[in-house]
Parts: C-alpha cells; sequence; structure tokens
C-alpha cells in the first residue's frame, strides 16, 4: 500500500469559490482623474454588475427545476463550498455538482442538467441581461462622462446624479 506524501485536499474547493458583483468592480486607477470621476465609475459598474445580478437571479428562479433552485440559493452564500451545500441537504458532492455543471448522458452522448450552460443559454437570448453585459463591455472604457450619464439612466435616485457634475472633462 502506497503512502500519500501528502495531506488529502479537497481537489473541488478552487472551483467553488463564489464571485460576487462587488469583487467585479476593482479600485480603478486613472492617471490624473479627480475623486469624483473614480467614485462615479466604481458606482455605475457596481450598479451594472448587480442589475445583471439581479435578473439573472430572476431568469433562474422561473427556468430552473426545483432542485437547482434550492441549490443555486444554498452555494450563492460566500465561502459556501459544494460538500458544504450537500450536506445541509443530506445528498452526496455528486448531486450537487450534476445540478450545478450537468451529466454526461452515455445513452445519449450529450450533457443534460446543469444550471450553469442553461442560464447561460438562457442570459445570451434575454434583452435585458444582453444590455448589461454590453454596458458592462463599454465601461471598460473608464470614460467617467459616460458613466454620469448611465447613473442618470440607472441609479434609483437620477435627482442626485442630474446635480452631479464632473469637475473637469478630460476624455
Amino acid at each position: 500500500m502506497k503512502k500519500r506524501s501528502k495531506p488529502a485536499i479537497d481537489q473541488h474547493i478552487w472551483k467553488e469559490v463564489l464571485i460576487q458583483p462587488e469583487l467585479f468592480t476593482p479600485v480603478i486607477e486613472i492617471e490624473g482623474a479627480t475623486e469624483q470621476e473614480l467614485a462615479v465609475l466604481k458606482e455605475i459598474k457596481l450598479l451594472i454588475q448587480q442589475r445583471l445580478f439581479d435578473r439573472v437571479i430572476e431568469i433562474a428562479f422561473s427556468n430552473f427545476t426545483q432542485h437547482q433552485v434550492v441549490v443555486l440559493a444554498l452555494i450563492l452564500f460566500p465561502d459556501r463550498t459544494y460538500n458544504e451545500v450537500a450536506n445541509m441537504l443530506n445528498i452526496n458532492y455528486t448531486a450537487i455538482s450534476h445540478a450545478i455543471k450537468g451529466i454526461k448522458s452515455n445513452k445519449h452522448g450529450k450533457f443534460h442538467g446543469g444550471y450553469e450552460k442553461k442560464l447561460r443559454k438562457i442570459c445570451m437570448k434575454d434583452e435585458e441581461c444582453l444590455i448589461y453585459i454590453n454596458l458592462i463591455y463599454k465601461l471598460r472604457d473608464n470614460n467617467p462622462q459616460y458613466a454620469l450619464e448611465l447613473l442618470k439612466e440607472y441609479d434609483d435616485n437620477p435627482e442626485f446624479w442630474n446635480k452631479f457634475s464632473l469637475v473637469q472633462d478630460v476624455y
């Protein structure tokens, strides 16, 4: 019998780190940008990411099976692993993995189940998701004036942003 040289580590842990919308909004460093410009950029990026996340959750809850909805709801907590969700539901790790990733059917020779692919397919056809995804791409330019215009359009308090003005327009 061989001895292990390293202690056993859950090999799937690295796949299970939740990516929260806040993590998609890194601190922006733009040479010559004012604090106001940076604040506007960060605010709109976070707002659009959150709106996309909310839309994805709406789609999930209206298109997933009961089991997939439960797994998604439980896995959304930060740092929660597949194993922890499996223990909570009193099922094995594989059932959680199949709910998320799907399983290849030998009978049909293709994957079925799994909400990741299902969600992506639905989102890529959903008008609202596509709007938010396109805005996220455009916001990569870090144009504060464009960001301010989006805040006026998408924020719950546009009056605040209508009074807001950027001191310098460098772009």
